[in-house]
């Protein structure tokens, strides 16, 4: 598998599925169980170290699967960055910002993404992290996928 769809050594996408795959399960969207969700998934596919522990991909994926962006159905209107940050934390709001730049952008440089997501959490207001600790890379292991959702007509800056 190439290493641009992995994370820390496993499938990115089998990854986040079988989080959201437990979550269904157990019926919950409480990030509690999410975290707990996320461990169990990266043990499940063969994760065997402290780095499945991570919060900031675990939260970048909580809260890309809380605004529907797994689910083809994110709209911005309902989940403005501002609302993204509130209710789920920076990570949140730096996987959000990758996926919409991601859309217009899709061949960007993992580097220069992040520094993209860097400038536009500050013109929120938000002093953004120094370095990207795995939430930029889940992204774009997703994106690379096909996880995202895409309007075909879409046109313009997607920030």
């Amino acid at each position: 598998m190439a290493d641009s769809t992995c994370l820390f050594g496993i499938d990115a996408v089998a990854w986040v599925k079988r989080s959201i795959s437990k979550m269904e399960t157990i019926g919950s969207t409480d990030k509690r169980a999410w975290n707990v969700a996320w461990l169990q998934a990266y043990r499940d596919l063969g994760g065997n170290s402290s780095v499945g522990e991570k919060p900031c991909p675990r939260a970048a994926a909580y809260g890309l699967w809380r605004v529907m962006a797994l689910n083809d159905q994110y709209d911005r209107e309902s989940w403005p960055l501002s609302r993204v940050c509130s209710e789920f934390g920076k990570n949140a709001l730096y996987s959000v910002i990758a996926m919409e730049i991601l859309r217009t952008s899709p061949d960007i440089e993992p580097k220069a993404l992040w520094k993209i997501v860097q400038h536009e959490t500050r013109r929120l207001g938000i002093q953004p992290a120094r370095s990207e600790q795995g939430e930029i890379r889940l992204v774009i292991a997703l994106h690379e996928s096909g996880q995202f959702w895409h309007r075909a007509n879409e046109v313009g800056s997607p920030l």
